[in-house]
């Protein structure tokens, strides 16, 4: 997989759910997840008005750990948003004090 390619700008971050059966790649424009074998995408989304800087998958779920990055983030690089993408939610934030580097442990997201 290329870093950058002309549709989809930098690529920011990638990660693997907890079964490594699929995977996310956050982008300057948006972020895609895919499946892993075989690769197909299984989800996009395009945001015109900054990146994502971290994008975390929960297990086979819809639910999407997102966290803005790059030179324009879409959101805040010190919350974490909880979003159900097919129905464009974002039901839960979590505000830090300091910027995130990285999100894990998804598993327990019914308490928060």
């Amino acid at each position: 997989m290329s870093a950058s390619t002309p549709s989809t700008g930098a690529t920011l971050c990638t990660s693997f759910n907890q079964d490594s059966s699929h995977f996310a790649v956050g982008l300057r424009t948006g972020f895609r997840i895919y499946t892993a074998d075989p690769v197909r995408e299984r989800m996009r989304r395009d945001f015109p008005d900054g990146g994502i800087g971290i994008v975390e998958m929960v297990e086979r779920t819809n639910w999407i750990a997102l966290v803005g990055g790059g030179r324009e983030p879409k959101f805040p690089q010190n919350k974490v948003l909880r979003s159900l993408p097919p129905l464009a939610l974002c039901c839960r934030c979590l505000a830090l004090l300091r910027w995130l580097r990285r999100v894990r442990e998804l598993t327990g997201w019914g308490r928060w």
